[in-house]
C-alpha cells in the first residue's frame, strides 16, 4: 500500500471516529411479516474534507449491492451477493478504482447488538499490498456500521460468529470473544464481539 495513501486512511479513521458519513439514513418502519426493516442507506467518500486534496485516491463507501467476484474474495464472495440481491440493505461496500476492495454483509434483530454475518476481503496472494488495503478498508466498513448502529438506537458495539476459517481475521480487526446476547445464543464459543477505536 502506498504510503500517504496509509496515513489518509489513518488521518481518516480518527476523523471518522467524531463526524457522521455524508449520508446515513435508515427507512423506517417493518417488512410484511413483521420483522424490523433493515434498509440502510449509507453513502460516503475517503478521504474528506479536511483530508481530500486534488488529485488523491479517493474510495467510496456505500450500502448500495456491489457484486462480488469469487475470484478476488473468495467464498465471502457469494455471501455477500446472496444479501445484496435481496435488497434488504444489509451490505457495505469499499470501491476503489470503481472495483470493490471490501465488504460486509449484517443482521439486524430487533433490540439486539448489529450482527455482522460475513466479511469479505481480498484474496490475492500475488499482491499482499492490495490484500492488506483490504483487510484495513473492512476495518473503516466496521466503523461505518457502528455509526449506523448508533443512528438506528443501537450500541456501537458489533457482534460476530465467525466460521473457523474466518476467525482469524476476525481477530486481526478486533474482534475479541464474548458471552453472546440472548438474541445470537445459539453462536455460543463462536460468538466475538468488536468495539469502536474510541467513542463515537
Amino acid at each position: 500500500m502506498a504510503r500517504n495513501l496509509r496515513s489518509e486512511i489513518m488521518g481518516f479513521l480518527a476523523y471518522l471516529a467524531g463526524h457522521s458519513p455524508r449520508r446515513v439514513y435508515w427507512y423506517p418502519g417493518s417488512r410484511c411479516d413483521g420483522t424490523p426493516a433493515t434498509v440502510l442507506e449509507l453513502e460516503d467518500s475517503i478521504p474528506r474534507p479536511p483530508f481530500r486534496r486534488i488529485g488523491a485516491t479517493r474510495i467510496l463507501v456505500t450500502s448500495k449491492h456491489e457484486r462480488l467476484r469469487a475470484s478476488r474474495f473468495g467464498a465471502g464472495a457469494a455471501a455477500i451477493n446472496k444479501v445484496g440481491a435481496q435488497g434488504h440493505g444489509r451490505t457495505l461496500t469499499c470501491i476503489l478504482a470503481g472495483e470493490p476492495v471490501a465488504a460486509l454483509s449484517y443482521h439486524l434483530e430487533d433490540g439486539a447488538v448489529l450482527l455482522v454475518t460475513v466479511i469479505a476481503v481480498l484474496e490475492d496472494d500475488a499482491h499482499p499490498e492490495e490484500a492488506q488495503l483490504s483487510r484495513v478498508l473492512a476495518g473503516v466498513l466496521l466503523c461505518y456500521l457502528a455509526i449506523a448502529a448508533e443512528k438506528r438506537g443501537l450500541p456501537s458495539r458489533l457482534g460476530f460468529a465467525p466460521p473457523s476459517a474466518e476467525t482469524a481475521l476476525a481477530d486481526r480487526l478486533g474482534f475479541r470473544s464474548a458471552a453472546p446476547p440472548s438474541a445470537y445464543r445459539a453462536a455460543g464459543a463462536r460468538y466475538m464481539q468488536w468495539n469502536p477505536p474510541r467513542k463515537l
